[in-house]
């Protein structure tokens, strides 16, 4: 994981954007677990820092990167504005935005990808492309211990990618 920002934009509020290198992970998606190959990967998460100085999660955005473009991440939970769905339950409070972020990876990584609501959106940009059905996207994973998803894989985001690169390296 890299801290590629940590920004204020005021006493009260900033974000940091994460960029995550590719890797290989277990994931549940609506109840069954699926191993997976993620390409690079960019958070932003907003945080409000509360007069007791803890950094309190207000929301995030997550897409796959390349370098150059931000493609949707075909999960459930998160929808073409990358705006991610963690549930009602998970307020993540922290006495540091390091902690912070350490604890948004892990309830992210952790947390149910279910079908149940409507931020299924991303995941149906992904209409004829093997990324779509996790199964497939499993068999790929692990046919080839070196394949991670490229951009003949990704469905471009139509989110502005000018909010990220502004403030990526």
């Amino acid at each position: 994981m890299y801290l590629t920002l940590n920004r204020l934009e005021s006493e009260i509020n900033g974000y940091v954007l994460i960029e995550c290198p590719p890797c290989r992970r277990m994931v549940n998606i609506d109840g069954k677990n699926y191993y997976l190959s993620f390409p690079k990967m960019l958070f932003r998460i907003n945080y409000i820092i509360s007069k007791s100085k803890k950094f309190t999660y207000d929301f995030s955005r997550n897409f796959f990167y390349d370098g150059e473009f931000i493609y949707n991440v075909p999960l459930y939970n998160i929808n073409i504005s990358g705006l991610v769905c963690l549930g009602n339950k998970n307020i993540l409070s922290a006495e540091s935005v390091e902690d912070l972020i350490t604890k948004y990876l892990n309830t992210y990584w952790k947390c149910e990808f279910s079908s149940e609501d409507d931020y299924c959106v991303s995941w149906d940009s992904y209409s004829g492309l093997d990324m779509k059905s996790f199964k497939k996207w499993q068999e790929k994973t692990r046919a080839d211990s070196n394949w991670i998803p490229s951009a003949s894989d990704l469905v471009k985001s139509n989110y502005s990618s000018i909010f990220f690169k502004k403030t990526i390296r």
